[in-house]
């Protein structure tokens, strides 16, 4: 059943440290579809390059041109969905490109990504960070605990960040360092055990 008025399209960018995973992946497809189907919004979710192939920043650059495309392509009945109003959801390092777009969409510095897209004709009305990555220095005590972070190994996120960026100082990489203010309505998922739960 169509809704009463049309509804946000959401953006989904997948985690998997920068290196791993992508739309095809089972449990990122079936999260995909629970979503849509429990927020009744139209859902598109959009691929990255991945380290080391395709170090910093090829997957914030993919990432806004994902946003830019979807909200230009209308690929949805205008009665259904309103591809210019964009919730950005994304879990680990999809939450650190959700983070980091929004952030420089708010900052106008859109065209720093791609020259081609200048202008966002796009509103981001939501963010959704599930247990993402905001910045990746110093190391947090729930990274470097191996009793609490028992899903990541220290060695295992130390070696995807150096493939991903090995400088880490730049905004579009830690977007805790462009500031935290004038964001969209943001909600934040963090899990117990999580080694990025205090970021």
């Amino acid at each position: 059943k169509p809704p009463q008025k049309p509804r946000p399209v959401i953006v989904f960018f997948h985690g998997g440290g920068f290196v791993m995973n992508s739309v095809a992946t089972r449990w990122y497809h079936k999260f995909c579809c629970r979503l849509a189907e429990a927020s009744r919004c139209c859902v598109v979710s959009c691929d990255y390059q991945l380290a080391p192939e395709a170090p910093f920043p090829a997957a914030v650059v993919d990432a806004y041109r994902a946003v830019h495309e979807t909200a230009q392509a209308a690929f949805f009945p205008a009665q259904v969905a309103d591809s210019t109003r964009i919730i950005l959801v994304g879990d680990g390092a999809g939450g650190n490109l959700v983070s980091v777009l929004s952030s420089l969409i708010r900052d106008g510095l859109n065209g720093h990504l791609d020259p081609c897209y200048t202008d966002d004709f796009f509103q981001v009305v939501h963010q959704v960070i599930i247990y993402g990555s905001l910045f990746h220095f110093p190391l947090t005590p729930s990274a470097l605990n191996p009793v609490d972070s028992i899903f990541h190994k220290l060695s295992v996120a130390e070696w995807c960040l150096k493939a991903y960026a090995p400088d880490t100082t730049d905004r579009r990489c830690s977007p805790w360092l462009a500031g935290l203010h004038d964001l969209p309505p943001t909600s934040v998922i963090a899990a117990e055990f999580d080694s990025l739960r205090d970021e």
